[in-house]
């Protein structure tokens, strides 16, 4: 297992050379015990790697493609060169260029291909790595009629372990449009269109370049204007940067929501509604599932998720407030007993997260919220129950409008003697007989 040093030295790196880097949004950042190991597994070149638990890059085999950050669930890592917005400009030329099929390449395709094929009807990408669900949706928004990823031999190519993750990605888009209702195929390919042939050799692509830099102080089209909407609306970059080093006053470490969800949940909420009933199964999301017989209530997932689908809730019981307060304590607590004295029960807006107290007779929710999860894993590998599972089909509805889904915690204080049982306990046991004789 690699240690938080190393992981957050790699993002270091990776930060030089064409990413922007977020080390707070890194969940083995965020806690050690989580096993995500994204970006290592989705390195097309190899340059990520992992030996005698220590990470290391080799910059000179990295190629830049961004797989990396495609793969990475929380954002994390995030292209620069390019950025999502100058692709997503691409998209929308070449969407008007080709009466609304966006072909999307890998770089090692188009190089073999050469002067056969014309460049103004490609969006050119290092690896297809690059392309994720959200530049996909925004495709779509942008007035697509049909998206086509031409690849190379993936098997035969240096740069095979992409494969997965495109695979991943497009099968995602195609599951989120068909619960929209979007007419608009994806399709993984090793040939190119008919429209993406060269005509008249190197003297048309001068003309076409020529002309296409004339046009290019002209307005934009309306495509381009919807996709920078979106981009804009996502990034939300006036947003305060809340702290790292302190937690939230719900106990709980801060929470970013990730830019690619965001895209996606605004892409698709301006594209409609989905379908009664529709499911759809995508690595962006997960159905969280908890055995109500295992989980102790510790809420640790709650502490330790990066976005906040996972939270501390409240529901004040306005009839304990009325009742005196016990205050629970173990047996042999020299202070055994119980006080009684007016409840103070504190009331909260609704939808806002507050430390839990089981002892003011408040119960305390764990509420999830399905379109703010990134799937990465942390609540079920922290969970010490070991009683969360994950799923990657999840209900279309539940993805829009913050629908989330409350379930009542354990009362852990009262269930295990109240708030002192831990330093009692170790009070009898370093006092016990069986230690002193």
């Amino acid at each position: 297992m690699p240690r938080v040093a190393d992981v957050a030295g790699l993002l270091d790196v990776l930060g030089r050379h064409g990413f922007a880097v977020d080390a707070k949004r890194c969940v083995r950042v965020r806690n050690r015990n989580v096993h995500c190991d994204a970006c290592m597994n989705a390195c097309v070149s190899g340059c990520i790697s992992l030996a005698d638990g220590q990470l290391s890059v080799n910059t000179e085999r990295c190629i830049g493609c961004g797989s990396c950050a495609t793969a990475c669930p929380t954002g994390a890592l995030r292209k620069t060169e390019p950025t999502d917005a100058d692709i997503m400009a691409e998209v929308s030329d070449v969407c008007e260029h080709n009466a609304g099929v966006v072909v999307f390449a890998c770089a090692s395709i188009i190089e073999r291909v050469g002067s056969a094929l014309d460049p103004d009807s490609v969006v050119k990408v290092a690896c297809l790595g690059r392309v994720d669900e959200a530049m996909l949706a925004g495709t779509a928004a942008a007035g697509a009629t049909r998206i086509v990823l031409v690849t190379d031999d993936c098997e035969a190519c240096s740069y095979a372990k992409a494969r997965s993750l495109i695979s991943r990605v497009t099968d995602g888009a195609v599951s989120l449009f068909s619960a929209w209702n979007i007419t608009c195929p994806v399709k993984v390919t090793t040939k190119f269109p008919k429209l993406c042939a060269a005509e008249e050799g190197a003297a048309y692509d001068v003309r076409r370049r020529e002309f296409l830099a004339g046009i290019g102080t002209l307005a934009k089209t309306g495509g381009r204007e919807t996709v920078g909407y979106l981009l804009d609306k996502s990034l939300d970059e006036g947003a305060p940067e809340p702290a790292f080093e302190h937690v939230d006053a719900d106990g709980t470490l801060p929470h970013r929501q990730s830019v690619r969800h965001a895209m996606v949940a605004n892409t698709l909420e301006a594209l409609g509604t989905p379908s009664p009933d529709a499911v759809v199964h995508s690595r962006l999301w997960a159905a969280l599932r908890i055995d109500a017989q295992a989980c102790t209530g510790c809420a640790m997932c709650a502490v330790f998720c990066p976005t906040g689908a996972l939270a501390k809730r409240k529901e004040v019981d306005e009839e304990a407030s009325a009742k005196p307060l016990r205050l629970y304590r173990a047996p042999g607590n020299p202070k055994a007993g119980t006080e009684d004295k007016p409840r103070q029960v504190m009331k909260h807006h609704p939808g806002t997260s507050a430390s839990s107290s089981f002892a003011t007779g408040e119960a305390v929710y764990l509420v999830h919220t399905p379109g703010l999860c990134v799937n990465c894993g942390a609540c079920r590998d922290l969970c010490p129950a070991h009683a969360i599972t994950l799923a990657e089909d999840m209900r279309a509805d539940e993805l829009v409008g913050g629908a989330a889904n409350p379930i009542l915690l354990k009362d852990i204080f009262r269930e295990k003697g109240g708030p002192d049982a831990i330093k009692n306990s170790m009070s009898k046991l370093v006092n016990s007989p069986y230690l002193w004789g």
